[in-house]
């Protein structure tokens, strides 16, 4: 077994072990929810600690951040999850299955506090430095750029699961099992245009970015969008409404994911890296 694919299942067994015995801690004691952010940066500080000792260099360490950028993939990680979830938001409309609340509109701020911008885009950047920039091209330097996307997209899902059953235990859903199978499939099919970001740039500053901007304008839209199907009320509509909605609901991932995974499919290469100064990148861009 080569170096890559000691470190990539070392990063799995410790970000997995690490985040499920801190959420485990914080949600039996419950006094400490308000610590469950932290849990977010896991992956980034695992891959942090890996990649210091493995490279044992500042330009190891920062390699993942350092690729020339077009303005092509930059434009694709902001503008795409904003149109896919105002269009979203308008389907929503025009099906009747949400409305518009005015009053939020009208007093709804377009950008984030600066507190919360740098909060979350530190988080985000935390995330996508364990997941992207450290698991993704491991993987990917042995088993190919398809393999390395639907591994991470299956690992990334299962370590959500406790970010679901803490959304349950807020919104205090019933039926726990449902929201689980929902939401998982639901992440691995979104986790497809964040390799996508990744493979095309070989940074993590796209995913970064696409990160960023979905989690702050989807939480605006669903703000401003009384949706039936939003994520905290999706497991109660599935079950008042039957498996019809519920299908629904994974397919507005599904279109997410869509258009990056075939692109994936049609480019990926067998083995599509090679190692420059000790450092794997993508070789289609070396």
């Amino acid at each position: 077994m080569d170096s890559s694919k000691r470190y990539a299942i070392v990063f799995i067994v410790l970000v997995m072990g690490i985040t499920w015995a801190f959420n485990l801690y914080i949600f039996k004691h419950q006094t400490h929810l308000s610590m469950y952010t932290l849990s977010m940066v896991i992956p980034g500080i695992v891959a942090l600690f890996l990649n210091a000792f493995r490279y044992r260099s500042i330009k190891g360490i920062t390699a993942p951040f350092s690729r020339r950028l077009s303005i092509k993939i930059l434009g694709f990680s902001v503008g795409y999850p904003v149109i896919f979830i105002t269009l979203l938001a308008a389907l929503d409309v025009v099906c009747f299955i949400g409305t518009i609340d005015h009053h939020r509109l009208e007093t709804m701020q377009w950008l984030p506090p600066l507190s919360v911008a740098v909060t979350g885009f530190l988080v985000v950047c935390a995330e996508e430095y364990g997941w992207r920039g450290f698991l993704l091209p491991n993987i990917a330097s042995g088993f190919g750029e398809l393999f390395a996307t639907v591994a991470v997209g299956i690992v990334w899902a299962i370590w959500h699961i406790p970010a679901v059953l803490f959304l349950a235990k807020l919104t205090q859903v019933g039926n726990v099992n449902t929201l689980v199978g929902v939401q998982v499939v639901a992440m691995f099919v979104f986790s497809l245009p964040f390799a996508y970001c990744y493979f095309k740039s070989g940074s993590i500053i796209p995913p970064i970015l696409f990160h960023f901007v979905w989690n702050y304008y989807n939480r605006w839209f669903l703000a401003v969008f009384t949706i039936t199907v939003t994520v905290s009320l999706m497991v109660r509509s599935c079950i008042s409404m039957g498996k019809g909605l519920q299908a629904y609901c994974l397919a507005r991932y599904s279109y997410c994911g869509l258009f990056a995974g075939c692109r994936i499919i049609i480019s990926s290469q067998s083995i599509p890296y090679k190692t420059r100064a000790g450092l794997l990148q993508p070789s289609h861009i070396i």
